[in-house]
């Protein structure tokens, strides 16, 4: 987006407002000093795993601590800390939603109580990485309100820690944000939750955020998922959206694991999902199409590659097929593993998938994405899937107990990846075919068993097997794989 496209996208208002916002900004982290801060209460004990990571609340800087490096967050004005200054900051916020807190509040509201007092001291307002991020403020909001239903006399003491939390949400929306996506709608419901009915920019953002299906525009399962737990705790539901997550569910009840997951959560309460449709199910409106026979199936994403201008939680993963066969995850989606770790951890599981490997857009930075190519669905039915990116055509084809996968692909050097799930092991790897558990994949070229990384959860992974089939082409070809 150029200059005059940003500003037509924001409106004068909002224009205005965001550049105020930075000049605010700017002169609090320049004049404004920290206050004092009293030590942390020292028989607080309480260990938690979140994230894989250990917390254990019995330090004193519990709530500024990384854990995955040991350094701990600077106690300066919030929305001025870089968030590349000590380890992933995703770990030290997970641990600061609270969202450990309700059934905290239910075994042991004394211990919830003492917990909440030591936060407020230790996190004035507007200071510290706690206050760096609207949204993370608002997931908090959301886990008190929550705690205080299940404790209610706990409440009347942090009523002004609960009015900052709004106070500073309000403050801070991320309405200015291109493109407004899941921060603008999770800081809504939070003060929708917080007044009891629904905020002007949480309508606004379910009528700009959703495709007329009901799939959430940001290209990721696990951040649809988010948005509409959202919605439905601010009361205002998507039915829509919600019947999408039980269409896609996968043969053990599961989620397809499609773009960003940083395993966040809504809420302290599980959604509720539908049961999923006996058959295929198509949205064409945003590009995906399941096909399911029985406990056989197939997901795959041809359409948008994602929210434009940066395309910020999409992964390259078109007609990348997450497959099952008779109930058993064959091929996966690598997932997300970090955001603010590793760069090169960060673009491997981005870019790494079950794929031709020929460039769908270049990762530039955690966040963004330029020349993205959109796929284009050309046919569709409940057992057979054609659809292209570029100049690279693949077909999906389902018959009794097996995929059949025919790629047109232009001259070159060609190489293809398929990544096991990591139950599955090669166990033989020949001419033509591979092998692992009950499973094998026909392939022609040359064949060799790659290593990879699957991430079950965020800052979570393992390694897996893959198959990796390369050939070296003068002309156009058509190569055929079979999955049975």
């Amino acid at each position: 987006m150029n200059a005059l496209e940003k500003f037509r996208y924001l409106g004068w208002a909002q224009t205005f407002r965001k550049y105020a916002l930075k000049a605010e900004r700017a002169a609090k982290g320049a004049l404004i000093h920290p206050p004092a801060v009293p030590l942390g209460d020292p028989d607080i004990e309480l260990h938690l795993e979140l994230l894989g990571q250990s917390f254990d609340l019995r330090v004193r800087d519990r709530w500024h601590r990384t854990p995955d490096t040991g350094h701990t967050w600077p106690l300066t004005y919030g929305l001025t800390i870089p968030l590349d200054h000590t380890g992933d900051v995703k770990f030290i916020w997970e641990l600061n939603r609270h969202q450990f807190l309700p059934e905290l509040a239910r075994t042991d509201p004394q211990l919830a109580r003492r917990i909440l007092r030591d936060w407020v001291t230790q996190n004035p307002f507007e200071f510290g990485i706690n206050w760096n991020n609207a949204l993370e403020v608002s997931l908090r909001l959301i886990a008190w309100l929550e705690t205080f239903a299940i404790a209610p006399k706990l409440q009347p003491e942090f009523r002004g820690a609960l009015n900052d939390h709004a106070l500073f949400i309000e403050h801070n929306l991320s309405a200015d944000w291109i493109p407004r996506g899941n921060h603008l709608l999770g800081e809504a419901a939070a003060l929708s939750v917080f007044h009891r009915k629904p905020h002007p920019a949480l309508r606004q953002a379910v009528t700009e955020q959703f495709y007329s299906s009901g799939v959430h525009r940001e290209q990721s399962v696990a951040y649809h998922h988010f948005v509409t737990h959202l919605c439905a705790c601010a009361g205002l539901p998507q039915p829509k959206a919600l019947a999408y997550l039980g269409a896609i569910r996968q043969p053990d009840g599961s989620l397809p694991d499609i773009g960003d997951n940083d395993s966040g959560r809504a809420s302290s309460q599980p959604l509720e999902l539908p049961a999923p449709p006996c058959g295929s199910v198509a949205f064409p409106d945003v590009g995906h199409y399941v096909i399911r026979q029985d406990s056989d199936y197939c997901f795959i994403r041809c359409g948008e590659f994602g929210l434009p201008p940066n395309c910020a939680h999409s992964h390259a993963d078109l007609l990348s097929p997450i497959l099952w066969l008779r109930g058993e995850p064959v091929f996966i989606d690598p997932g997300t593993f970090t955001y603010n770790g590793d760069p090169q951890l960060r673009r491997q599981f981005r870019t790494a998938h079950n794929t031709l490997l020929l460039p769908q857009a270049d990762p530039t930075g955690t966040f963004s994405w330029t020349n993205p190519q959109p796929g284009i669905c050309e046919s569709w039915n409940e057992t057979e899937f054609v659809g292209t990116v570029g100049p690279w055509r693949r077909r999906i084809q389902y018959d009794t107990g097996q995929f059949r996968i025919t790629d047109t692909a232009p001259a070159g050097q060609l190489r293809w990846q398929f990544h096991l799930h990591p139950n599955l092991k090669v166990t033989r790897c020949t001419a033509g075919e591979f092998v692992f558990g009950k499973f094998s994949l026909k392939a022609p070229g040359q064949l060799r068993v790659g290593t990879g990384w699957y991430s079950p959860a965020y800052g979570q992974r393992v390694p897996i097997d893959v198959c990796e089939i390369s050939m070296d082409a003068s002309t156009p070809v058509t190569a055929e794989f079979v999955v049975q």
